[in-house]
C-alpha cells in the first residue's frame, strides 16, 4: 500500500502538534460560542486540556484560581475590549507570565503591534483551518513550553 506525501506530512504534523500541546491547560476567552467550540475541539485533538469561557468576568476569575499554560483571547468582545482584558491579565500576579495569544478577524498590522506591546506573545487571525491554527499556536508557544520542560 502506497502512502501519499500529504498523508505522511499530516502524520508528522499531528505528532509534532501533540508533543507541544499535550497535557497543556489552555484557557480560551471568546464571546462567540461557536468559536469556543471550534477552538476547544482543535485543542483537544492536539492533546491539550482546553477550558472555554465566554464571560470575561468568569474567565478572569478562573485565571486566578487555576494555573493555565496559555490563554487564547478574543480581541473584540461586547462585554469588554480584548486589550483591556490583556492589560488585566498582564498586571495580575497569577497570570503575568502566562503567554496570551490574541484571536481575531482583524488583520491590521497596527492592531498586531498594539497587542504585542501590551504583552501578547502572538496573534492568530480568523478564519483559520485547524492545521493553520495549530501551526501558528505551535510557533508562538513552542519556546515557552520547551523552556518550562
Amino acid at each position: 500500500m502506497l502512502v501519499s506525501f500529504e498523508r505522511i506530512e499530516a502524520i508528522i504534523y499531528s505528532f509534532l502538534m501533540d508533543a507541544v500541546l499535550e497535557n497543556k491547560k489552555i484557557l480560551i476567552i471568546d464571546d462567540e460560542q461557536t468559536m469556543l467550540e471550534i477552538v476547544t475541539a482543535v485543542l483537544k485533538r492536539a492533546g491539550a486540556f482546553p477550558t472555554g469561557i465566554s464571560s470575561v468576568k468568569n474567565a478572569l476569575k478562573a485565571s486566578k484560581v487555576e494555573q493555565f499554560d496559555a490563554i487564547i483571547l478574543d480581541r473584540y468582545m461586547p462585554e469588554c475590549d480584548g486589550h483591556d482584558v490583556l492589560k488585566q491579565l498582564k498586571s495580575s500576579p497569577e497570570t503575568k507570565t502566562t503567554p496570551v495569544i490574541m484571536l481575531t478577524g482583524e488583520k491590521d498590522i497596527n492592531e498586531v503591534k498594539e497587542s504585542v506591546k501590551l504583552g501578547a506573545v502572538g496573534y492568530i487571525t480568523k478564519p483559520f483551518t485547524p492545521k493553520d491554527f495549530l501551526s501558528q499556536l505551535d510557533k508562538v508557544l513552542e519556546s515557552k513550553f520547551k523552556t518550562d520542560s
